[in-house]
């Protein structure tokens, strides 16, 4: 496959006969959401070999719907209101991997006064994670993430919601 050296870490779906390859998880997601979506067979390029060889790893569509987040836990409102800044900042210039959602949640008497969550589809995880370590900032005093994370965020007061888009959605190239 030509330019195959950049696909590593993206997405391939056979759907209805057509094969879409070099697709982010945003794009797979909005793809999954169509009627047509329920007979799409998705497949990660894990790596691309010098000769353009992919492996490639099956991923389930419930994995785009299923979210994780990563949690930056904070001793002072103002520093968590910072952290949350400098996602929102770093986004505007590099736009995260998939579509993220930033909480910032209060969490009186508790040790950790405030923090910021960033939650994303699973899938992402990887992607996320590389993305935020990019922000220039050094996030919370201490994190936490996972899905049992995302359920004690839930739990607590939200005090500001923010949703970050990705790029424009790409629709792949046929492969």
């Amino acid at each position: 496959m030509p330019n195959s050296k950049g696909l590593a870490g993206t997405f391939i779906v056979d759907l209805l006969g057509q094969r879409r390859s070099g697709l982010a998880a945003h794009d797979v997601s909005l793809l999954l959401e169509t009627p047509e979506g329920r007979e799409a067979v998705i497949y990660r390029v894990h790596r691309v070999s010098e000769d353009g060889t992919m492996e490639l790893v099956g991923v389930s569509p419930a994995a785009f719907r299923r979210q994780e987040c990563i949690v930056y836990l904070r001793r002072e409102v103002r520093d968590a209101r910072q952290d949350m800044d400098a996602i929102e900042f770093h986004a505007a210039s590099v736009p995260p991997p998939c579509r993220v959602e930033l909480r910032l949640a209060r969490n009186p008497g508790g040790p950790w006064s405030s923090m910021t969550a960033v939650v994303f589809p699973a899938v992402c995880a990887d992607a996320v994670t590389h993305w935020l370590g990019r922000t220039g900032r050094s996030l919370g005093d201490e994190n936490t993430g996972g899905t049992s994370a995302l359920d004690q965020i839930e739990m607590i007061q939200v005090v500001r919601r923010v949703v970050l888009e990705p790029r424009a959605p790409h629709n792949g190239s046929p492969g």
